[in-house]
């Protein structure tokens, strides 16, 4: 990923870079919330059963995966701010400290 971005980006590296972490940072938040709800909510009583790992039949379609991520998705737009960006709720809060997009997209 890295060298891609260095391919298209050369000149201006440094910032290419950064603002490629800011998203990759908006996503991490999405992933962990959604595995920590699964690991602490939902797996917490009933345990994990190893013998369905590989049988498509016994598994979670995923749409709750799905609709999270796109909440995330949603929240983390809102409340970005970056140089290229700068959502609504952000807009809002000021220049200073504004980006709260890596919270709106764990909730």
């Amino acid at each position: 990923m890295v060298t891609g971005i260095a391919l298209v980006g050369a000149q201006h590296f440094n910032d290419a870079l950064t603002n490629m972490l800011g998203l990759i940072a908006y996503w991490t938040s999405i992933y962990t919330c959604i595995v920590l709800e699964e690991h602490l909510i939902f797996r917490s009583r009933y345990g994990y059963q190893l013998d369905d790992w590989n049988t498509p039949s016994r598994l979670p379609v995923g749409i709750a995966a799905g609709v999270s991520s796109i909440v995330g998705v949603i929240g983390a737009v809102l409340g970005m701010q970056q140089p290229w960006f700068t959502g609504p709720i952000a807009k809002l809060i000021g220049s200073p400290g504004g980006d709260i997009g890596f919270e709106l997209s764990a909730v």
